[in-house]
């Protein structure tokens, strides 16, 4: 696809976005890297960014399986607030997916596209980047946290942090590469919840042999009375969607300090 068709593509989303965006900080953006393949498709996100000249910290935003939407639009939105530059990502449009929540890889490419996208913003610090996905978006921030998998190389110095929001940690070994959050609700998802904490633990089959020690990057919290609306569209959702959003800025805000 040329970038003229690109374009086109950004100029019909902005019109599907125009009835439910009005306010919105950010605007949609189309982008391309040098390392994808030959004839790629598009990359289309939201970005927001603080008001102000500089180079601001950054952070990638991966959708759940509902797809690009109002959740992580808000996300972006919060974010920029906090004074991070933010860029969600939408990992379906581009494929012609309607939604399929086994695409967990292709966000965890996402993730790196967009952060080669950010570094050559002049009002980015490269150096101060982190990824944070919701649910399925979640779990690919897993996939590019942790350390040994395909995720772990391309760029391995593109995120000083991640934040997984009610991911499925069934697969990860817990051996994270950088500082990792991870945030979940155990009403109405035990098994997930539980899956997180042996992930945390070393109880999983897949990290049980591992080194205890490479385990300090998890910073794992479980609320016992909240579901997957613990990350929300953004909203305050009770005690736990509030705690979590504090949560998730002061870790961001520790994970970037110089």
């Amino acid at each position: 696809m040329g970038l003229g068709r690109a374009r086109g593509v950004v100029a019909a989303l902005l019109i599907l976005c125009a009835s439910s965006a009005d306010g919105r900080a950010g605007q949609l953006v189309a982008y391309f890297a040098d390392w994808q393949e030959v004839d790629p498709q598009p990359v289309i996100g939201y970005l927001a960014r603080p008001e102000g000249a500089g180079r601001f910290p950054a952070v990638v935003v991966l959708h759940g399986c509902a797809g690009f939407g109002a959740s992580v639009v808000d996300w972006a939105d919060r974010l920029a607030g906090w004074g991070y530059v933010a860029l969600a990502v939408d990992s379906y449009g581009p494929r012609k997916l309607a939604g399929d929540c086994g695409q967990m890889p292709y966000q965890a490419i996402d993730a790196y596209l967009a952060a080669d996208h950010l570094s050559r913003e002049d009002f980015v610090d490269r150096d101060r980047m982190a990824v944070l996905g919701l649910a399925m978006g979640g779990t690919a921030v897993l996939m590019d946290a942790e350390r040994g998998t395909a995720f772990d190389g391309p760029h391995p110095r593109a995120f000083r942090a991640a934040v997984a929001l009610h991911p499925d940690c069934g697969a990860a070994s817990g051996i994270m590469t950088m500082p990792t959050l991870i945030l979940i609700g155990a009403r109405g998802a035990g098994a997930a919840a539980e899956a997180c904490r042996a992930m945390a633990a070393g109880r999983t089959v897949i990290g049980a042999n591992r080194e205890p020690g490479d385990r300090s990057m998890v910073r794992l919290t479980v609320y016992p009375d909240a579901d997957d609306g613990v990350d929300a569209r953004g909203a305050a959702r009770g005690a736990a969607a509030t705690d979590a959003l504090q949560r998730v800025r002061d870790f961001l805000a520790a994970g970037f300090k110089r």
